[in-house]
């Protein structure tokens, strides 16, 4: 049985799939798990272990197991495979559930191509659209953000599951976008990194490089992924040091062909009224255009009391419903006074507004900031949320609970905030996409 391997096993690159029929699951298991109590853990549960020289296994719930062979393959592992009784298919993907039909061809005047993988709500696409490209492709899991997506758009993603499109069905494109599940790497989650499910869909983007060589990519997550293991960020930018899980993600685009290069970018240097500091992914396929490259600045004001746009400028009149809506209860204003009283949890309105986080209805009480204007204490409204990210006016969220109380209503809130709290600002992207595609010479 041949063996696949990468430029770096420790990176744990997707590369093929073992299929493991569900006679043999529980010898797989037991082999998997004796190699972990021996100190060689290549398995956590649901999840992907990444460690140099061996086996990287993701079990998955149809039974198969995709993974990378190192050298250490265990003896019960080797003796199924060298039976048939398991079977190793080098770079193989299970066909999606609907075909893709392929796209229709791009408009005359279009001055580049795309395709966004982990589309959310579309800011990607909103920001590239304003330059002149043209989507090819999108994927979205989620099927709130997917129906605010087609909303928007007037078509849904081309697919949810992204792991589930097969490598040859990607049509070509140009640019390569999308903002890989930040969950992993995020200060408010766990923060299990790479040992998460999660944390190893970059190697999709890997996967997708990989098939149709696109000339740029744009990738996009939280500042913190930066710094995780060992990395120093300092405020001042002065000191940069990547961390080791920023640098395994990074060797991965390279073993792909791309040179690489990464930044922390915060929204309000590009005209978002919003604190917002996210890590940005920038690769070219050939190296004089990467050379060309050159990040945006915008602005380097950082004063956060008096600024233009700011808070008082997103803000929706206050007798409107959707202001009255987002008013805080009575018991809610008593959770957070000491910090409405000190001035801490109130949101600056000639200023700018923290980081619109995914839970800003559900986790409310622990580090939101609210509005306090003529209307009283409240939540921002979604209208405000997406006018802080920097979407069009028109936007709509899908499931939008226009004004409306109760508990299912509330979830729809969280809904829509966490659809907005976990999208790109499309102003940033717009930012940093015309430096892309000037390098790559699609843009003048």
């Amino acid at each position: 049985m041949a063996t696949a391997s990468t430029s770096d096993l420790s990176l744990g690159v997707h590369v093929g799939r073992l299929h493991v029929p569900h006679a043999h699951m529980a010898a797989v298991k037991a082999a998997l798990a004796a190699e972990g109590r021996a100190g060689r853990p290549w398995l956590r549960q649901n999840g992907v272990r990444s460690t140099p020289d061996v086996l990287h296994v993701h079990l998955t719930v149809e039974g198969a197991t995709c993974v990378a062979s190192g050298r250490n393959i265990p003896p019960p592992i080797q003796a199924l495979l060298e039976a048939n009784q398991i079977r190793w298919e080098p770079g193989v993907r299970p066909p999606p559930a609907t075909p893709l039909a392929p796209p229709p061809p791009p408009p005359p005047d279009a001055a580049f191509t795309f395709a966004e993988l982990f589309a959310g709500i579309g800011g990607f696409r909103v920001g590239l659209e304003a330059l002149g490209g043209h989507c090819v492709f999108a994927s979205e899991l989620d099927p709130h953000a997917a129906a605010t997506y087609e909303a928007n758009f007037g078509a849904p993603p081309d697919a949810g599951d992204i792991t589930e499109v097969p490598s040859d069905a990607f049509p070509a494109h140009d640019l390569l976008v999308g903002g890989f599940p930040c969950q992993p790497f995020a200060t408010a989650g766990e923060r299990r990194a790479l040992a998460d499910p999660r944390g190893q869909l970059y190697l999709e983007v890997c996967r997708v490089l990989c098939a149709r060589k696109p000339a740029a990519f744009l990738l996009e997550n939280v500042a913190a992924l930066y710094t995780m293991g060992g990395g120093t960020f300092a405020p001042e930018y002065a000191d940069r040091t990547p961390g080791a899980v920023v640098q395994t993600i990074v060797q991965a685009f390279e073993a792909c062909g791309y040179t690489v290069s990464v930044r922390i970018v915060g929204a309000h240097q590009f005209g978002v009224p919003q604190f917002r500091d996210r890590l940005y992914f920038v690769g070219f396929l050939d190296a004089a255009r990467a050379s060309r490259f050159v990040w945006p600045e915008g602005t380097t004001e950082h004063d956060h009391l008096r600024c233009e746009p700011n808070v008082r400028s997103v803000l929706e009149p206050p007798d409107s419903v959707a202001v009255a809506a987002a008013a805080l209860s009575a018991a809610q204003r008593a959770k957070v006074a000491e910090g409405l009283a000190d001035g801490s949890r109130v949101a600056r309105l000639d200023g700018r507004a923290r980081t619109l986080i995914a839970n800003y209805r559900h986790g409310w009480h622990r580090d939101s900031e609210f509005v306090v204007d003529g209307s009283g204490v409240r939540f921002y409204t979604c209208r405000e949320a997406l006018r802080l990210m920097g979407f069009p006016e028109s936007w709509a969220v899908a499931g939008w609970p226009n004004g409306d109380r109760g508990g299912k209503a509330l979830e729809a809130y969280q809904r829509s905030y966490r659809q907005i709290g976990n999208a790109v600002c499309p102003p940033v992207i717009t930012a940093i996409a015309r430096e892309v595609m000037r390098a790559a010479g699609f843009c003048s």
